[in-house]
């Protein structure tokens, strides 16, 4: 079905999900989606090159479908975060075309990049890479990875990868500890919460879900929510901001600073963010 929705508001932070695709056709994730002045998804399938960024990872089996997308849009939504969510379903046949998914991403106006995904070869990421660093203004989000590996020691990308305007977030017990088999190392700038997360709309095998694709969102949405108070601010502004507000790693070696959920409650369920003005592009 043609994903088709009420145009985005002004107020929202637009967020790009580069992933598997999203289920547009849960009501309840279909509400945090950005469309344009007519209604239609901004997003886009790089893997079947339609506008249908339908939520189907078939790399495992063709028979068992993943919704690893779905399940981390459901917790980047659980924030209540004043976003606007364009799904780019992934090129997987031919990654070096994630520079086009920024291109686009950056052509609509996206303020956070969310990429929880990543593979040992470099190759894969290169062109992200080079896109990214030609987009400062634009705060790109990397899952750690869930490998049990450090990353000093193991190239994961775009994990591994570094420069201003990106983070890489690993998932962290309650307590601030890093999570059973995820992965740390000195390119890790944050420690979120992400065991054992409730979904709340997209339907699973599980109630939960848990490793660093679910920590990445949680951080997306404290950044959104940052951004919202002050559109003007830089991709520097923010990040300086989020680290303030942030507690020191216990473990700076594993990742170097901790972001608990009560900071992230504290700045994202603070007001109602979805008022009623429209965004017309």
């Amino acid at each position: 079905p043609l994903p088709i929705g009420a145009p985005s508001n002004n107020n929202l932070v637009r967020v790009a999900h580069i992933d598997s695709g999203v289920d547009y056709t849960n009501s309840g994730l279909a509400k945090g989606l950005a469309y344009d002045r007519d209604g239609i998804l901004i997003g886009y399938d790089f893997w079947d090159n339609d506008p249908f960024p339908f939520d189907s990872d078939t790399a495992g089996s063709p028979f068992f479908p993943r919704q690893h997308g779905s399940y981390v849009l459901d917790i980047l939504l659980s924030t209540g975060a004043p976003v606007a969510v364009m799904p780019f379903r992934y090129p997987r046949k031919e990654m070096t075309r994630m520079s086009e998914v920024v291109k686009i991403a950056a052509l609509q106006g996206a303020r956070i990049v969310m990429i929880p995904m990543g593979s040992r070869k470099k190759e894969d990421w290169t062109t992200l890479e080079r896109a990214a660093r030609d987009h400062p203004e634009i705060i790109f989000l990397f899952s750690a990875g869930n490998d049990n590996v450090n990353l000093d020691d193991v190239q994961i990308y775009p994990a591994s990868l570094s420069a201003p305007n990106f983070l890489t977030v690993t998932s962290v017990l309650p307590d601030g500890k890093s999570a059973p088999g995820v992965n740390i190392g000195h390119v890790v700038q944050m420690g979120v919460v992400g065991e054992n997360l409730p979904l709340k709309f997209a339907v699973g095998p599980k109630p939960t879900v848990s490793g660093t694709s679910f920590s990445l969102p949680k951080m997306a949405g404290f950044l959104a929510c940052l951004i919202a108070d002050d559109l003007t601010n830089t991709p520097s502004a923010i990040l300086n901001k989020a680290f303030g507000l942030a507690h020191p790693s216990k473990r700076p070696e594993e990742f170097h600073y901790f972001l608990p959920d009560a900071v992230i409650a504290k700045h994202c369920q603070k007001r109602e963010w979805r008022g009623s003005t429209i965004h017309k592009n």
